[in-house]
């Protein structure tokens, strides 16, 4: 059974959504369900992880590695920013 990691996602907009994700999928396929949150694309997406207090941890590069691999933990922050500057 896989287990899931409750995280906040924010924009720069102001937008938050709050919701858990299973934690052994990987970074694109995060990405992609962020897509229908978001409104920003997969591949425009660059993604911050943050602590609970929203204090920057690390960029979230590798696409093929998984929300675990990435050491994503209950009640952290990923910041959404598109590289394009829309949405």
């Amino acid at each position: 059974m896989s287990s899931s990691v409750a995280l906040t996602v924010k924009k720069s907009d102001g937008f938050v959504y709050e919701k858990k994700f299973v934690e052994s999928q990987t970074l694109l396929e995060f990405k992609q369900k962020l897509e229908l949150i978001t409104g920003v694309l997969a591949n425009e997406m660059k993604l911050q992880l943050h602590d609970a207090e929203d204090k920057f941890i690390k960029a979230l590069e590798n696409d093929n590695g998984t929300l675990a691999d990435a050491g994503v933990k209950d009640d952290m922050v990923i910041v959404v920013q598109n590289i394009h500057g829309l949405a």
